[in-house]
């Protein structure tokens, strides 16, 4: 049982419905001050937003350049199945249409293309010590992105011993801003 659980279950009955009401006025709260986005079912290619274009132009000057990878890291100590990971990192990019997005010109204009599916690869890395991680990081940080074939999305798991772990997630920035990989994560 869960230390929450447990806990839960030390409360009177009063306390539980304190708490079960306080619960549904947050969700309640949160849920009316978050806009609704509505999903646009087969509404094909959409226009790339002006920032999406400054984006692709940029990477059309440099497409080696690694200046728009936005480059996140956690570290896992524990037993790690690499298969799981792999499972829950696709969860996330079937969550999330960004990470399925790719670029392309359609009339002479840029439009972002969501694909049904989208494989993100799970690369793994061994180093020889835990100074090599910051090193290991930034190679994977430098690779670079095809805004056209995709992923925008690089993922790598880093280890230097058996129950010592660090996942990389790389993504463009064209599909993804700070606040964005906040909900990644």
């Amino acid at each position: 049982m869960s230390e929450i659980n447990e806990r839960r279950e030390q409360l009177s009955e009063a306390q539980r419905a304190l708490l079960k009401k306080r619960l549904q006025g947050r969700n309640a709260t949160a849920a009316a001050s978050k806009p609704i986005i509505t999903k646009l079912e087969g509404s094909g290619p959409a226009p790339a937003s002006f920032g999406q274009q400054r984006l692709w132009f940029l990477h059309q000057l440099n497409p080696q350049s690694a200046a728009y990878n936005m480059v996140n890291a956690v570290r896992i100590q524990g037993e790690l199945n690499s298969d799981l990971v792999k499972r829950s990192l696709q969860v996330v990019v079937a969550r999330h249409e960004a990470l399925r997005t790719t670029f392309a010109m359609h009339n002479d204009q840029l439009v972002q293309v969501v694909h049904d599916e989208m494989d993100i690869p799970l690369n793994q890395r061994n180093i020889n010590s835990i100074d090599s991680y910051e090193a290991a990081i930034v190679a994977v940080g430098q690779e670079p992105f095809d805004l056209a074939e995709g992923p925008l999305v690089h993922a790598e798991l880093i280890s230097n011993q058996p129950n010592d772990a660090m996942l990389v997630l790389v993504i463009h920035n064209i599909v993804c801003d700070e606040w964005s990989v906040d909900l990644i994560w």
